[in-house]
């Protein structure tokens, strides 16, 4: 029997995720991922699911190529399940392509499996992510 982590340790474990990711570290960021993990970005135009690390390494690598950002999380929710957490969190960084800056504020809900990330839907607004994109 395994027994459920902590809000703080959940935390660490994003807090790890988020700093792979602001590095542009597509495989430490997977480190704290489950195989079978699956993404959601809803808002996303369009919505866009990722089934699997291997189809989360191939779309981070083209973002994290594009989108240079620092991930800054602001305020950590937990909830009736043990293994979630609802985070609030922000960007800032720019667009390679572009030249543009790039900001944008999240909400996600993030459910983990031990000390793996099992489950990631992330709402963003996309009105500021195509602004940055626009040459």
């Amino acid at each position: 029997m395994t027994s459920e982590l902590s809000t703080a340790s959940l935390t660490e474990i994003l807090v790890s995720s988020f700093a792979a990711l602001s590095r542009g570290d597509v495989e430490g960021h997977l480190a704290n991922c489950a195989q079978d993990i699956v993404v959601e970005f809803p808002f996303a135009d369009p919505p866009v699911r990722i089934d699997g690390a291997t189809a989360l390494r191939a779309y981070l690598s083209k973002a994290l190529s594009i989108f240079h950002f620092t991930l800054t999380i602001d305020r950590i929710l937990a909830t009736e399940n043990p293994g979630c957490l609802v985070v609030e969190f922000s960007s800032t960084g720019s667009v390679t392509t572009t030249g543009k800056a790039y900001a944008n504020s999240y909400i996600g809900i993030f459910e983990f499996l031990g000390t793996k990330l099992r489950f990631q839907r992330e709402y963003y607004n996309p009105l500021r992510a195509q602004e940055a994109l626009r040459v």
